[in-house]
């Protein structure tokens, strides 16, 4: 279950984003969604009864598409309306993908772009251009169902969705689970549109703390302060992190591709442990 409070004003496409956000954890597994719950929070008094059908309508639309009807929910009053779904998926056993396979030599894939946590902020203080932002709200609002798909032809996989602790902070779990490091190519991280531009004077909180722990493991190199900004940017909704045999990547780059998953890209490789758990070059 996965629930926050709005990221953009519009009420149906943050239903939209918050339905693809909660469906993530469950692809991210290599998993099935079936069914989901709505969980929906709004104020007590003079809240527009619209706008929550709109939060549901957006919901719906992304629910459909994964096949994973909303077939109940629940609500509650709280000063500040958030909203979410509980979602039940289903994996074969052996097919289930953690954090614990990853071994040197493995690419590592991420696909979506990363930036929507510092844009989204931008957004809010009417700062963010109409084009970014409605860019930003078409990747978060983007399914990791054909991700996930193509990821499950792999012999083996380490994953995990990208979301509140940023890149490195998701990035960590894998390589804890696995006892490796990483050496990532910062020209090949994939960022949205407007992102760069926006990285220095639009810096989220959580984004701020993800970089507080990312720095006991990483070493920045070159990285100047908008990049080290967008390697840690707390995101909503982001893709997956996906590591992949190199024997298995072509063809893997090749189903993503063809599966509706175009802004993948390979922005590193599995190394075994040294001083630092990332080294970024």
């Amino acid at each position: 279950m996965d629930v926050f409070t709005a990221v953009v004003d519009d009420p149906r496409q943050y239903g939209r984003i918050a339905a693809a956000n909660s469906l993530s954890d469950v692809y991210a597994m290599g998993g099935r969604p079936v069914t989901c719950l709505a969980i929906m929070a709004i104020p007590a008094k003079d809240f527009p009864g619209w706008v929550a059908s709109e939060m549901l309508a957006g919901a719906n639309e992304v629910a459909e598409e994964a096949d994973a009807p909303i077939v109940g929910g629940h609500s509650l009053k709280l000063p500040e309306p958030a909203f979410g779904l509980a979602v039940t998926g289903t994996a074969h056993p052996d097919r289930i993908i953690g954090a614990n396979a990853a071994q040197p030599g493995d690419a590592i894939l991420l696909t979506k772009p990363l930036g929507s946590g510092i844009i989204t902020t931008a957004g809010m203080h009417e700062k963010a251009p109409a084009e970014v932002l409605n860019a930003a709200i078409a990747v978060m609002s983007h399914l990791n169902r054909s991700a996930c798909e193509a990821m499950l032809k792999l012999s083996r996989a380490a994953a995990t969705d990208v979301t509140g602790f940023g890149m490195l902070g998701h990035l960590w779990h894998i390589l804890e689970g696995s006892q490796v490091a990483a050496r990532i190519e910062l020209a090949s991280v994939p960022l949205m549109q407007g992102a760069m531009e926006l990285a220095t004077d639009f810096v989220p909180g959580g984004t701020a703390m993800n970089y507080e722990f990312a720095s006991a493991f990483t070493d920045f190199g070159a990285a100047d302060f908008a990049q080290k900004m967008l390697l840690c940017d707390a995101q909503t909704s982001g893709g997956l992190l996906i590591t992949c045999p190199q024997n298995e990547l072509k063809t893997f780059l090749a189903d993503l591709q063809a599966n509706g998953t175009p802004a993948a890209a390979v922005i590193g490789h599995i190394t075994k442990r040294g001083e630092h758990l990332v080294n970024i070059v």
